[in-house]
């Protein structure tokens, strides 16, 4: 064999082993983003909204849509979406919205779940699952500035032949009842 066929030979081999390398290394890359678990996934989507990972583009909101950790959403004028975590959190992302969900990490009875989500611009309305419950300095959203709106609990009024029943909250206050599940006359 020639000096100049053996070259050609050895070329051809070397990039064939580097096209094979960055082959399986978008492979890799794109197994493992599929594989990872997910933080949540859209419910209910209405109007046009996205959700981008870092260095990815776009992907259109629609349900059944994972989502990932670091994951920005963003939601058009007149839009809204309804997004579950694997937690349980359920959150109503408002139109015109924009949020990073910028950590989530969650596993069934670990000390160390966390929830950060940064508001950017727009709103959210939120009922937040077992990171908060299980410790709620461990479930953050973060905005340069807002307005919050705390509801509460549930509360249910029943009305007897005995006066009114508050159910899962303090009745208001009068002079015939302050309690909770007490008729008021």
């Amino acid at each position: 064999m020639n000096l100049t066929r053996l070259h050609q030979r050895s070329s051809f081999q070397s990039l064939a082993a580097g096209s094979f390398l960055v082959l399986s290394s978008l492979i890799s890359a794109a197994w493992a983003q599929n594989t990872s678990t997910a933080a949540g996934e859209v419910e209910f989507m209405r109007g046009v909204g996205f959700a981008q990972s870092a260095g990815q583009t776009p992907r259109t909101l629609g349900k059944g849509l994972q989502l990932q950790e670091g994951d920005r959403l963003t939601t058009a004028d007149g839009a809204s979406a309804v997004i579950k975590l694997q937690d349980g959190t359920r959150m109503t992302v408002r139109p015109g919205s924009e949020m990073v969900l910028s950590q989530f990490k969650y596993k069934a009875d670990a000390p160390d779940n966390s929830m950060v989500i940064n508001m950017l611009r727009g709103g959210l309305r939120a009922i937040t699952g077992l990171i908060a419950k299980s410790s709620p300095n461990a479930a953050r959203i973060q905005t340069n500035t807002a307005t919050i709106g705390i509801r509460g609990t549930i509360v249910a009024r029943l009305a007897t032949a005995h006066g009114v029943i508050y159910v899962g909250a303090p009745a208001p206050t009068n002079t015939a009842s302050t309690s909770c599940l007490r008729p008021v006359p």
